[in-house]
């Protein structure tokens, strides 16, 4: 079990923590946290907020709900906040221009970028030849849109900073979970409701007159789905035909993704090397129970401390809801391939 983690309010470390929950998640541009105590800390909304594990940072960012509550027996208070990047994902955006010619999701986001969370990209990506922002619409929302075509995420880092991700940057947590040795329980979760058999994008290029800019339609397939099941995307931003197909593809690719699913629970907030638990990490998973027999992509982390045990609920996916290429989840099951 993990020492009772410590929570640093305005720089100072608060004790008597309840409970405290935190969760990160890939392609979650902030992560969320939770804590129940009964002393009366001065923690408003607004005040800055660490949460480490024994040294280790697992969040930096700001409170934003602060909730006092009395009964019979006990008088508790609930404060709940999110990590650095939630200005960058509440406010609006704004440019002097308000559109971008040639420029990456990267270098718009930081242009976005009145906070100074946006780390930079892990992943190669590609410039957009026009690019206009929507009015009302939040940094998060606009650069959400430009990854959209290129497969790639925003996901919030333990400083409280943005990178842009997807699983071809994923590292491999060290050991594995193997049932009947730290596998506490779980589940698995096999669907087929959001594949389809061939995915379409059609769009238009700002710029051009011919055929090709005006009336760009591209499409992929997925083998899996035997029945015929069309999907239809409009592009949301200007586009051409080579971003079209990647799209088309990175849709697909990521709805066969999402189809395999597993949640499992572990103790403590470590793997067997000592790191935290972390999003957009593979993760070798031997349970016959749950006909699982390989890599899988860590999506989402929940840890848990209470007052006599902590612990973290794992969620994962396949590596093709984020564009990776991992092998198969189950050596004799074709529904993990």
């Amino acid at each position: 079990m993990n020492n009772p983690e410590l929570v640093a309010v305005n720089g100072v470390l608060g004790y008597g923590w309840q409970t405290v929950h935190v969760n990160a998640k890939l392609g979650a541009a902030v992560r969320t946290f939770e804590l129940t105590t009964t002393q009366r800390f001065k923690f408003p909304p607004g005040t800055p907020v660490d949460i480490t594990a024994n040294g280790d940072l697992v969040l930096r960012g700001y409170s934003n709900r602060y909730k006092p509550q009395i009964d019979p027996k006990s008088h508790p208070i609930h404060i709940s906040g999110r990590g650095k990047g939630q200005d960058f994902v509440d406010c609006a955006a704004t440019h002097k221009k308000g559109h971008f010619e040639n420029k990456t999701p990267e270098q718009i986001a930081k242009e976005l970028d009145k906070w100074g969370v946006i780390s930079g990209a892990e992943v190669p990506l590609e410039v957009i030849e026009y690019f206009q922002l929507h009015q009302g619409a939040t940094s998060w929302q606009e650069i959400e849109r430009a990854l959209r075509d290129q497969g790639v995420v925003q996901s919030g880092q333990p400083d409280g900073s943005i990178k842009l991700t997807n699983a071809k940057a994923a590292k491999r947590h060290a050991g594995g979970i193997i049932e009947g040795v730290n596998l506490v329980d779980g589940e698995a979760d096999i669907t087929d409701d959001k594949r389809f058999s061939e995915t379409t994008v059609k769009g238009q290029r700002r710029k051009g007159t011919k055929a090709k800019d005006l009336r760009i339609k591209e499409q992929a397939q997925d083998n899996g789905i035997k029945r015929y099941r069309p999907k239809l995307i409009v592009a949301e931003t200007d586009t051409n035909q080579k971003r079209a197909k990647k799209r088309a593809e990175n849709e697909s690719n990521r709805a066969q993704g999402f189809s395999v699913k597993a949640r499992i629970l572990v103790q403590g907030w470590r793997d067997q090397g000592g790191k935290l638990w972390c999003p957009n990490h593979l993760v070798y998973i031997s349970s016959p129970s749950l006909e699982l027999e390989g890599d899988l992509l860590l999506e989402t982390v929940d840890f848990h401390q209470t007052e006599k045990q902590s612990h973290t609920t794992l969620g994962f996916v396949h590596p093709k809801a984020y564009q990776g290429s991992g092998g198969k989840a189950n050596k004799s099951g074709k529904q993990w391939e």
